[in-house]
């Protein structure tokens, strides 16, 4: 189930990286494209960091990760980075003392490297400057387009100037004052007999409150089950941070104890729940600071964290305007 997820996520992953909301992703972020031993070819994304053409990824969690294994010794394969593909060497490297490790460290000053560390190196096969003289005649031929382009555009309309050149000539027809014409006396006399028609919306916040509710609700639950049954799968939960100190954090507070903390965290989401249902203002709020906070584990969490906000901020103002228009009825 869990490497399904994950191919799902890496999927959708590429797709953010080829589409315009590129820019909005983490800092860093290259994909990996190689061929295994097996003869299938991987797309991994990957967090990296960057000095010319050498590059560093950390393998988090790495004794439950394989795909790492493919570069033990040196492998070739390709790198999206900079918008392209590019071709390149990659080769692990274990320990906190290698040259990979010291590009990495100085970079993420906050992470801390020790001598079970696994670091992908891998080298471009050309510098970013030769990478952008190969891709010169497509620059120019991208820059031809915008003149052919324009003409394109212009085309129609020339097109509309010749027909109505075409034309025979016809009278202009007879103008009729806006106020004297028929059908503005119809609607002025529709404004004033029809009410305007309204959209009761009642029924569509209800559902989102009571959607909330259950969500939080259920998700209480389901940390109760796994801080009981299976508290070690939430060791990888922060691989993937934007920040290195919640990883660390992660790694250090909440994984020195995790039952402990996985049932604070289902009693947080009832208490979410709760106060959905007792004071939605601060229950709505509660789910915005969650949400929010959701999204520094990760780019995975944005692609269920903003779709969330989208829903929570609305149903967070209704709240307080119903609240406000309560109060002055009174």
């Amino acid at each position: 189930m869990r490497g399904t997820f994950t191919q799902w996520q890496n999927r959708w992953v590429m797709r953010l990286m080829n589409s315009p909301l590129a820019p909005v992703l983490p800092t860093g972020l290259i994909a990996l494209r190689y061929t295994a031993h097996n003869g299938a070819t991987v797309v991994l994304p990957v967090l990296a960091t960057r000095s010319g053409r050498h590059l560093a990824v950390l393998v988090g969690d790495a004794h439950s990760k394989r795909w790492w294994h493919h570069f033990v010794g040196q492998a070739s394969l390709e790198i999206f980075v900079d918008g392209q593909w590019t071709t390149g060497r990659a080769a692990v490297k274990v320990g906190a003392s290698t040259p990979v490790a010291g590009l990495y460290a100085d970079a993420h000053p906050d992470r801390r490297l020790d001598y079970s560390s696994v670091l992908l190196s891998i080298v471009l096969d050309a510098p970013p400057d030769a990478v952008l003289r190969a891709s010169a005649p497509q620059a120019t031929h991208t820059a031809t387009q915008p003149a052919d382009l324009h003409r394109r555009r212009q085309w129609p309309r020339l097109q509309r100037h010749a027909n109505r050149l075409d034309q025979p000539d016809r009278p202009p027809a007879r103008a009729v004052p806006r106020r004297h014409h028929p059908r503005s006396r119809d609607r002025r006399l529709n404004s004033m007999t029809t009410q305007p028609a309204t959209t009761d919306a009642t029924g569509v916040w209800r559902a989102i409150h009571w959607g909330f509710v259950a969500l939080f609700g259920a998700g209480a639950f389901v940390h109760v089950f796994l801080a009981l049954t299976r508290s070690g799968s939430y060791r990888p939960f922060a691989d993937a941070a934007l920040f290195g100190w919640v990883y660390t954090a992660w790694q250090d507070i909440f994984m020195a104890h995790p039952t402990l903390w996985a049932l604070l965290l289902a009693a947080a989401e009832l208490t979410i729940a709760v106060l959905l249902v007792k004071a939605p203002r601060a229950g709505y709020v509660a789910v915005v600071a969650f949400h929010l906070a959701l999204m520094l584990f990760g780019w995975g969490f944005w692609l269920w964290s903003v779709p969330a906000l989208a829903v929570a901020i609305p149903a967070t103002r209704h709240a307080f305007r119903a609240d406000r228009d309560h109060t002055a009825a009174y």
